[in-house]
């Protein structure tokens, strides 16, 4: 939702205008600003978190300022962009609270499937009918940005399909591990099969063009980071089965 929100409103940042403004290494973000997701995640989590333990009310409403002015202090969101990302993420916790919905597993594949068919969608519309290249903003990120390693492809808009995507993947396969467990423990040869297929996949996006590049001194370009990113997220539900 926060990347389809970031392509309507388009939103600049601080950074983008003024070389005068103090840069840090979490400044130079490569999506749009507006609503800040830093601001729009975390507050959901916490208002969950508020609703369910109210003990932890106090705690929570800090971290979320914090969290809101932390990301203005160091020129990545504008004040009105932080305000927009904190108000609907509250919004979203109030309806996770409100409604807690179920998720099996053909709906975390499901959703998964929509993700990355929604995005590639969108963005193959926008370029080819109205002509906008949805990935402007990285280009804004490059220019601007004083140091360039600071530069963070990983919060480009279709670099947070291919995550999302990879946790709702992750947690079809965790719900199906946590459906083995027994007195034992998990599945150790489903787990060994997962493992194996994430090794084998990863040194083949890593691998393959590296191999290439040094026997035949070319560069693929290709969407091995994005693959990579997937990798990286599915892996995290399956670390939650061994607590």
């Amino acid at each position: 939702m926060n990347t389809i929100l970031k392509w309507c409103f388009f939103g600049n940042r601080p950074y983008w205008y003024s070389q005068s403004l103090q840069q840090f290494p979490g400044t130079c973000e490569t999506g749009p600003g507006n609503p800040s997701g830093h601001c729009m995640v975390p507050v959901a989590v916490l208002t969950i978190i508020a609703l369910n333990f109210r003990s932890m009310k106090l705690v929570c409403l800090f971290l979320a300022v914090s969290i809101a002015i932390s990301r203005v202090f160091i020129a990545a969101h504008f004040p009105h962009q932080v305000i927009n990302g904190t108000l609907i993420g509250h919004f979203i916790g109030k309806l996770v609270v409100r409604y807690q919905p179920n998720f099996t597993k053909s709906t975390w594949l499901k959703y998964a499937f929509f993700l990355m068919v929604s995005g590639y969608g969108i963005n193959f519309l926008v370029m080819n009918i109205i002509g906008i290249d949805l990935n402007w903003a990285l280009a804004k990120a490059v220019s601007a940005c004083k140091e360039k390693d600071w530069i963070h492809v990983s919060t480009t808009p279709f670099a947070t399909f291919w995550r999302i995507s990879g946790v709702s993947v992750g947690m079809m396969n965790y719900l199906n591990l946590m459906s083995t467990r027994s007195e034992r423990g998990i599945n150790r040869s489903m787990l060994m099969k997962l493992i194996l297929t994430i090794l084998c996949v990863t040194l083949t996006v890593y691998g393959g063009p590296w191999m290439v590049k040094k026997l035949m001194n070319i560069s693929i370009l290709s969407n091995q980071f994005y693959v990579l990113f997937f990798i990286q997220y599915f892996s995290v539900p399956l670390i939650l089965c061994f607590i």
